[in-house]
Protein backbone atom coordinates (compact mmCIF):
# COMPACT_ATOMS: atom_id res chain seq x y z
CA UNK A 1 0.00 0.00 0.00
CA UNK A 2 1.14 3.73 -0.89
CA UNK A 3 0.11 6.79 0.50
CA UNK A 4 -0.30 9.52 -1.48
CA UNK A 5 -1.39 13.30 -0.08
CA UNK A 6 -3.34 16.09 -2.10
CA UNK A 7 -3.24 19.03 -1.29
CA UNK A 8 -6.17 21.10 -2.56
CA UNK A 9 -5.46 24.64 -1.95
CA UNK A 10 -8.91 26.15 -3.71
CA UNK A 11 -11.47 26.70 -0.67
CA UNK A 12 -14.17 26.53 -3.34
CA UNK A 13 -13.53 23.17 -4.75
CA UNK A 14 -13.03 21.92 -0.99
CA UNK A 15 -16.20 22.92 -0.35
CA UNK A 16 -17.89 21.36 -3.21
CA UNK A 17 -15.96 17.88 -1.79
CA UNK A 18 -17.53 18.65 1.44
CA UNK A 19 -20.91 19.18 0.42
CA UNK A 20 -20.40 15.78 -2.23
CA UNK A 21 -19.15 13.10 0.51
CA UNK A 22 -21.71 14.46 3.06
CA UNK A 23 -24.35 14.15 0.66
CA UNK A 24 -23.18 10.27 -0.12
CA UNK A 25 -22.49 9.87 3.56
CA UNK A 26 -18.65 9.13 3.14
CA UNK A 27 -15.19 10.68 3.77
CA UNK A 28 -13.93 13.38 1.68
CA UNK A 29 -10.97 10.87 1.03
CA UNK A 30 -12.86 7.92 0.34
CA UNK A 31 -14.87 10.04 -1.95
CA UNK A 32 -11.79 11.11 -3.72
CA UNK A 33 -10.41 7.22 -4.07
CA UNK A 34 -13.86 6.22 -5.51
CA UNK A 35 -13.40 9.22 -8.18
CA UNK A 36 -10.13 7.93 -9.30
CA UNK A 37 -11.05 4.52 -9.43
CA UNK A 38 -13.95 4.97 -11.64
CA UNK A 39 -12.02 7.21 -13.93
CA UNK A 40 -8.87 4.97 -14.21
CA UNK A 41 -11.25 2.33 -14.70
CA UNK A 42 -13.03 4.18 -17.37
CA UNK A 43 -10.02 4.91 -18.88
CA UNK A 44 -7.61 2.90 -21.77
CA UNK A 45 -4.60 3.74 -19.77
CA UNK A 46 -2.89 0.67 -21.78
CA UNK A 47 -3.99 1.20 -24.87
CA UNK A 48 -1.97 3.32 -27.06
CA UNK A 49 -3.35 6.00 -29.33
CA UNK A 50 -2.82 5.31 -33.03
CA UNK A 51 -3.03 7.91 -36.00
CA UNK A 52 -2.16 8.30 -39.10
CA UNK A 53 1.44 10.57 -39.37
CA UNK A 54 1.10 13.62 -42.09
CA UNK A 55 3.27 14.50 -44.09
CA UNK A 56 3.85 18.48 -43.65
CA UNK A 57 4.95 19.13 -46.63
CA UNK A 58 1.71 17.71 -48.41
CA UNK A 59 -0.26 20.38 -46.56
CA UNK A 60 2.03 23.28 -45.65
CA UNK A 61 1.01 26.44 -48.13
CA UNK A 62 1.96 29.73 -48.08
CA UNK A 63 0.01 32.65 -47.28
CA UNK A 64 -0.71 35.12 -49.99
CA UNK A 65 -1.58 38.34 -49.31
CA UNK A 66 -1.90 41.90 -51.19
CA UNK A 67 0.10 44.63 -50.18
CA UNK A 68 -0.69 48.14 -51.95
CA UNK A 69 2.43 49.58 -52.68
CA UNK A 70 2.23 52.35 -50.35
CA UNK A 71 2.54 50.20 -47.57
CA UNK A 72 5.95 50.11 -46.33
CA UNK A 73 6.46 47.06 -44.13
CA UNK A 74 10.13 46.96 -43.59
CA UNK A 75 9.99 47.77 -40.37
CA UNK A 76 7.23 45.09 -39.75
CA UNK A 77 9.18 41.76 -37.67
CA UNK A 78 6.65 39.67 -36.25
CA UNK A 79 7.65 37.71 -33.70
CA UNK A 80 11.20 39.04 -33.97
CA UNK A 81 11.31 39.32 -29.87
CA UNK A 82 11.39 35.22 -29.88
CA UNK A 83 14.42 33.68 -29.40
CA UNK A 84 13.11 30.06 -28.47
CA UNK A 85 10.88 28.84 -30.20
CA UNK A 86 10.85 25.48 -28.25
CA UNK A 87 10.04 27.33 -25.18
CA UNK A 88 7.43 29.86 -26.73
CA UNK A 89 5.53 26.73 -28.51
CA UNK A 90 5.38 25.25 -24.80
CA UNK A 91 3.73 28.11 -23.76
CA UNK A 92 1.43 28.47 -26.16
CA UNK A 93 0.18 24.84 -25.30
CA UNK A 94 0.18 25.51 -21.66
CA UNK A 95 -1.85 28.80 -22.11
CA UNK A 96 -4.43 27.40 -24.77
CA UNK A 97 -4.64 24.01 -22.12
CA UNK A 98 -5.16 26.32 -19.43
CA UNK A 99 -7.65 28.35 -20.91
CA UNK A 100 -9.32 24.89 -22.16
CA UNK A 101 -9.82 23.65 -18.62
CA UNK A 102 -10.99 27.36 -17.09
CA UNK A 103 -13.99 26.82 -19.42
CA UNK A 104 -14.67 23.25 -18.26
CA UNK A 105 -15.11 24.58 -14.50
Amino acid sequence: MREIKLYIKEDDFIKRLEILAKSRDKAISELILEIVKKHISASKVNERLHYNKLNPEQYIYRIKYEISEDENLNDVHPFSNIKDTTKFARELRDRAWDRKCKKVK
